[in-house]
């Protein structure tokens, strides 16, 4: 897929770095996903429960103050065990990734990323979401 191509859903990113959650944002928004991005987990956790109707995918960095993304995710379950997670992390995929993969996580994403990687990983589980 080319990045030039449009998608739409709502994602909602949850990342401390501000940097890289203004990368993140301008990356999905320059082809067509609407995004809320926000500084950690427990700001993912309550945008979520306000906001449920509208969040297709929501993706999580893995370490982040005060909620990270393993607990988040979990909190995110409780509210809906539907819920599409993609879990995102400057450390390789190791055995945290893997137990949060085995708990329904929808993937992982390594850090850095590249741009055209970001956009599929994220079009691949909506994907799956309308097929389901």
């Amino acid at each position: 897929m080319s990045t030039g191509e449009s998608r739409t859903g709502t994602i909602l990113v949850a990342e401390d770095q501000s940097a890289m959650r203004e990368l993140v944002k301008d990356i999905l928004e320059s082809v067509g996903y609407k995004v809320i991005s926000v500084v950690d987990g427990e700001a993912a956790v309550a945008t979520y429960i306000e906001r449920e109707s509208e969040i297709d995918l929501v993706i999580l960095d893995m370490i982040m103050p005060r909620l990270g993304g393993g607990e988040a995710f979990r909190k995110l379950k409780s509210v809906n065990p539907g819920v599409l997670v993609l879990i995102s992390s400057g450390y390789n995929h190791d055995e945290n990734a893997q137990r949060l993969l085995n708990e329904g996580v929808a993937g992982f994403l390594g850090k850095p990323f590249q741009v055209g990687e970001l956009v599929e990983k994220v079009r691949q589980v909506l994907d799956r979401k309308a097929k389901s």
